[in-house]
């Protein structure tokens, strides 16, 4: 997940259907990992890896 800098630190590995997304942003070019930050329709927010196939998606 990630923490309040807006930095990940651990990934989510299983593919989340993309009808329960509602934003995602790139973390911020200072962290120590490149990720993407995910947000569902419940409010819920959540890291993964860039690299990911079904992050690509």
């Amino acid at each position: 997940a990630s923490g309040a800098s807006g930095c990940c630190f651990e990934f989510h590995k299983n593919p989340f259907p993309a009808s329960n997304i509602v934003a995602y942003k790139d973390t911020r070019s200072d962290c120590a990992y490149n990720a993407v930050i995910f947000k569902t329709k419940k409010g819920f927010r959540f890291c993964a890896d860039p690299a990911d196939d079904w992050v690509k998606q």
